[in-house]
């Protein structure tokens, strides 16, 4: 295993995640798993045991890695501005309508 693993919650930001590190020339330092909240923290747990310096999340996979009593440091990357306007474009997009009602949370 690699010495740092990304764990995206979602595709577009494992694509992304990939996509940086390999711009980066670190692919031989990087894993990258989709994988969101249990599932999350499963890969984590298996990453710790095999010794990874650093885990790097998002949002509530991030939250219940930190939760899940893993000692290893989690690096969890914030939500932006841009990201919650990317999600209001989505709403609309999906609902199909100019004003949807959405929760944000």
């Amino acid at each position: 295993m690699a010495r740092i693993v990304f764990i995206a919650p979602n595709q577009k930001l494992c694509e992304n995640g990939r996509r940086i590190i390999a711009d980066l020339e670190m692919d031989q330092q990087v894993d990258t798993y989709q994988a969101s909240l249990s599932e999350g923290v499963a890969i984590a747990r298996r990453a710790e045991a095999e010794g990874v310096d650093a885990i790097v999340s998002r949002g509530g996979t991030a939250e219940m890695i930190k939760k899940s009593g893993i000692r290893t440091p989690v690096i969890e990357i914030p939500i932006t501005a841009p990201d919650l306007v990317q999600a209001l474009i989505d709403a609309k997009r999906i609902t199909g309508r100019e004003n949807p009602r959405i929760a944000v949370l």
